[in-house]
């Protein structure tokens, strides 16, 4: 099954689409987007999932546009009823499991899991296809919680004096008081 691509009263131009189209690596989640005029409408995860939305704009410069992107992962959307705007899109992967795409909710999106072995490479893939450099931003390890000041003795604690009490009930004699002195 090919993608929905006949339809004379909107000729397709791949270069025209292509000035509209722009491919950029978000550095906080390493996803890859293809972004038509001001609308995401391809995200590609790095573990291979593949978030498809028209952000509203149902239309044929959206549906050929995704294919852009989804012919790189064989995959494409089509309009099951041959009419864009108002019809029931379906993707199809490339083992031919159909996702639907009921796109006349507006902002509605699908998820295309990742499957296969190759999956984790479709990010690198779209970027590669629009030239594009792709490197993952390595994920950072959280950030250590504060700890309490330590307090660090860098000499011997001063020697306390005794108490008068203390001292008798070690057996020691008080100061000034002498063994067979009267009182």
């Amino acid at each position: 099954m090919a993608p929905y691509y006949s339809n004379d009263a909107f000729p397709d131009n791949p270069e025209v689409r292509r000035k509209s189209q722009k491919v950029f690596v978000d550095r906080a989640t390493n996803d890859v987007i293809l972004r038509l005029h001001a609308t995401d409408i391809v995200r590609v995860r790095p573990n291979g999932e593949v978030v498809l939305s028209t952000g509203g704009w149902a239309t044929h410069k959206t549906i050929r546009s995704m294919n852009d992107a989804l012919e790189l992962f064989d995959m494409f959307v089509e309009s099951t009823s041959g009419n864009v705007p108002r019809g029931e899109w379906v993707v199809y992967d490339a083992d031919g499991q159909m996702f639907p795409y009921p796109n006349n909710k507006v902002n509605f999106t699908t998820t295309i899991p990742s499957r296969g072995d190759d999956a984790y490479m479709r990010a690198r893939w779209l970027a590669e296809a629009y030239e594009v450099p792709y490197t993952p931003t390595p994920k950072r390890a959280p950030a250590a919680a504060p700890r309490a000041p330590v307090h660090v003795v860098s000499a011997p604690p001063a020697p306390q004096p005794v108490p008068a009490a203390a001292a008798t009930a070690a057996g020691r004699p008080l100061a000034g008081v002498g063994r067979g002195s009267a009182p």
